[in-house]
């Protein structure tokens, strides 16, 4: 992984709404996603 090799900190970031997160971060943690469970994009420009 290119990251590995150059030493480059990463953060992985999982961008969808997920209900088991509630657990490990609390009942916000499952909806901080930018899509949603139904994988609709919650945010849009208009």
């Amino acid at each position: 992984m290119w990251a590995l090799d150059e030493n480059v900190e990463v953060f992985y970031f999982s961008s969808f709404d997920e209900s088991w997160k509630v657990g490990a971060e609390g009942e916000v943690g499952a909806y901080w996603g930018i899509w949603d469970k139904n994988e609709q994009l919650k945010f849009q420009n208009r």
